[in-house]
C-alpha cells in the first residue's frame, strides 16, 4: 500500500492536470466565442453599408470571406495555447471586449463588484 505522502503527491499531480485541462478547454471554448461573434458582426445591413461605399463590391465581398478564412484557418492553426485568446481576438484590449466571462479571483473582489452593480443599478432606476 502506498505511503500517504505519496497518494498526497498523486493527488496533487492529478489536480494540477485538471486545472490545466479546464484551463485550454476553457480558452478554446473562449476562441470559438470570438470566432462566432466576429463572424456574427458581419450583419447584412452592415454588409449593405460598406457595399454602398465601394467603387468594387465583388473585390470587398472576396476579401471579407478571405478574412474570415483566415481567422478560421488560425483558429485551428495555433499551438501556443497560452496566447491563443489574444491571437484570435487581435489584440489584449479586443479580446478583452469579446471576453464573456468575467473571472472574480477572491470574495472581496467579488463583493465589490456586487456593491458597484447594485449601485449602478440603483442610479439607473433612480433616473
Amino acid at each position: 500500500m502506498p505511503a500517504p505522502s505519496e497518494n498526497l503527491n498523486l493527488a496533487n499531480a492529478m489536480l494540477e492536470a485538471t486545472r490545466k485541462i479546464e484551463s485550454a478547454l476553457v480558452q478554446k471554448l473562449n476562441c470559438m466565442y470570438f470566432v462566432a461573434r466576429k463572424v456574427s458582426m458581419l450583419t447584412v445591413e452592415a454588409m449593405q453599408r460598406k457595399e454602398a461605399q465601394q467603387e468594387n463590391k465583388q473585390e470587398m465581398y472576396l476579401k471579407t470571406s478571405k478574412e474570415l478564412n483566415q481567422l478560421i484557418n488560425l483558429y485551428f492553426s495555433i499551438e501556443v495555447e497560452e496566447s491563443m485568446e489574444v491571437q484570435i481576438a487581435g489584440s489584449e484590449e479586443e479580446r478583452n471586449d469579446l471576453m464573456p466571462l468575467l473571472y472574480i479571483n477572491d470574495c472581496r473582489e467579488k463583493a465589490t463588484l456586487e456593491s458597484e452593480i447594485r449601485t449602478v443599478l440603483r442610479e439607473y432606476h433612480a433616473g
